[in-house]
């Protein structure tokens, strides 16, 4: 049964998916085109430490880095379809590959530097997260919708956390904005930056 997540829900892995151990989140959107073209995004993810930290720069995954180095995120590319329904960016995460010294992905969408300052999150007129099963594809283990909040000028939004605790993974529904786009996680996520 698909849950229809909102901001700040806390999903326990093991309850929505019991044994799974792959998973795909999807990030699609439609954009105000009328306002300078099409809006491209980028969907990334960061794998931290409990300091905090990425331990490497290759813990950062995205259309330039498609792969961790230990294999357990990786980005699927634009356009993924299953089923008839498109998404826009893929994200593929098998957690027993995850080293046991990472407590957080985080994932992210944002502008590419090349659209900055030129195009920003504002233009975004409808935006979905899914979270699938790799496994069971029928339907999404949750979505959740996302808009433009405000009248901020962001060029990105986290969209998703994956925490491990002593009760397993939790995916935690979040909407932050990053008023640099994936400049504003660089500098407090990399190491020695």
């Amino acid at each position: 049964m698909s849950v229809a997540a909102k901001l700040h829900d806390e999903l326990l892995l093991q309850d929505i998916a019991p044994n799974a151990d792959e998973f795909d989140l999807w990030f699609s959107w439609e954009s105000d085109d009328a306002e300078g073209g099409d809006l491209d995004l980028d969907l990334s993810a960061m794998m931290l430490t409990a300091r905090g930290k990425m331990g490497v720069d290759e813990q950062l995954i995205y259309y330039n880095n498609l792969a961790s180095p230990c294999g357990g995120v990786r980005h699927l590319g634009d356009d993924q379809a299953h089923d008839g329904e498109a998404a826009e960016e893929v994200m593929r995460v098998r957690l027993s590959a995850v080293p046991a010294d990472i407590e957080n992905l985080i994932f992210s969408v944002t502008v590419p530097d090349e659209d900055i300052p030129h195009k920003t999150m504002q233009r975004i007129k409808k935006a979905q997260v899914k979270l699938f099963d790799v496994n069971h594809y029928a339907e999404p283990l949750l979505t959740y919708e996302i808009t433009a909040q405000g009248d901020e000028e962001s060029f990105g939004w986290v969209v998703g956390n994956l925490a491990r605790d002593e009760q397993g993974w939790m995916f935690r529904v979040v909407h932050d904005d990053l008023p640099e786009g994936l400049r504003t996680l660089m500098n407090h996520f990399m190491p020695g930056w």
